[in-house]
């Protein structure tokens, strides 16, 4: 389940083209919800970037995301 997660988020991601802003709210979102699947993995080295660029990419844009708690709470437990 979690590979299929994993799986179909990076493909996901994908179609946004080789080189989505890091403005792009799909992107940054894509790219952190891939750290949390890795952390559940025991792949917290790959995690741990995707999901603190997902935190400050969000903070930086002023705007919340209903998955910014489990991000910090997945760095926490890292």
């Amino acid at each position: 389940e979690r590979d299929d997660c994993e799986s179909l988020t990076r493909e996901a991601l994908e179609t946004l083209g080789p080189n989505p802003s890091a403005n792009d709210a799909r992107a940054r979102t894509s790219r952190g919800l891939i750290g949390l699947v890795l952390a559940k993995q025991g792949r917290l080295d790959e995690a741990r970037p995707m999901i603190q660029a997902a935190i400050d990419g969000t903070l930086a844009s002023k705007r919340t995301s209903l998955f910014l708690p489990r991000w910090k709470a997945a760095l926490a437990a890292a």
